[in-house]
């Protein structure tokens, strides 16, 4: 059987997209890639069977699924969301949101209000550093542009770091996203690519070094960087701790009205395969 998964083009992401990309057309698993915002389409209109998507879909949207066992997440700092300010955070009165994001724009929100009892306006900009702060207080950005940007003379939030300092929890920024065509063999697949990328802080094995290699590649970053990044900042494996993290942003969205009410999706959970 033949699967599609539509996945973020980031960095982040290609421990989970990598291994597939290197089977070629022996894979079990197509890819197609998208920003976050775009891949729910992908989905909807049946082009995808599942997404690596930004969690905040799964937790606001009616009938969602996921593959048991695989998540991005982060249990500190995450280097790759950051929100850019000219002004204190306690100040910021308009915020610029990253068009390519959607749980970023909502976890920058609840930061605000929650640690520094602010509720900015906000606009939605393509991800462009300083045309985004010509026009707004702060801005926040994501992906390989947010780890790239240079924060010289600004005030700089990492939203990962933030997020562990409001609730002690872990977060979980994307998810495996299905609704009810997900099949335990694409979750199986998923952790399979989870398991052979030999990536995160909770890896089962080496990493794979040409698959750190052909990310920082892609993106033209510095080898060691991605390396470190990919192997000690990020965590792939959903355990029950990136649930609890999970629930709690759920709260906290419906708490601050960024959603009418959540949802924890229903899980799916994999077959061995491989």
């Amino acid at each position: 059987m033949s699967h599609v998964l539509g996945s973020i083009p980031f960095v982040n992401g290609a421990p989970l997209v990598h291994p597939f990309r290197r089977l070629g057309d022996r894979s079990p698993v197509s890819v197609v890639e998208a920003v976050p915002s775009q891949l729910p389409e992908l989905l909807e209109s049946g082009q995808a069977e599942a997404i690596l998507v930004s969690s905040i879909d799964a937790l606001r949207t009616p009938g969602r699924t996921v593959c048991g066992g695989v998540c991005i997440g982060t249990r500190g700092m995450v280097e790759s969301v950051r929100l850019f300010s000219k002004v204190p955070f306690d100040r910021i009165s308009t915020l610029a949101e990253d068009a390519s994001s959607m749980t970023s724009n909502a976890l920058a929100k609840v930061i605000l209000a929650e640690s520094y009892g602010v509720r900015p306006a906000t606009t939605t900009f393509p991800p462009s550093l300083y045309t985004m702060l010509e026009a707004c207080d702060a801005c926040v950005l994501i992906g390989d542009v947010g780890m790239a940007a240079d924060g010289s003379g600004l005030y700089v939030l990492d939203l990962g770091q933030a997020w562990v300092a409001l609730t002690g929890l872990p977060f979980v920024w994307a998810l495996c996203v299905g609704d009810e065509r997900l099949t335990p063999e694409m979750a199986g697949w998923m952790n399979w690519a989870r398991v052979q990328s030999g990536c995160g802080a909770d890896a089962e094995r080496p990493p794979d070094e040409e698959l750190i290699r052909s990310a920082a590649e892609r993106a033209g970053m510095d080898f060691d960087r991605v390396r470190r990044y990919l192997t000690v900042t990020m965590s792939y494996r959903l355990d029950e701790s990136f649930w609890e993290g999970l629930e709690t942003f759920g709260r906290l969205l419906e708490r601050r009205g960024i959603v009418p009410r959540y949802r924890i999706p229903k899980v799916v959970e994999p077959v061995a395969v491989g």
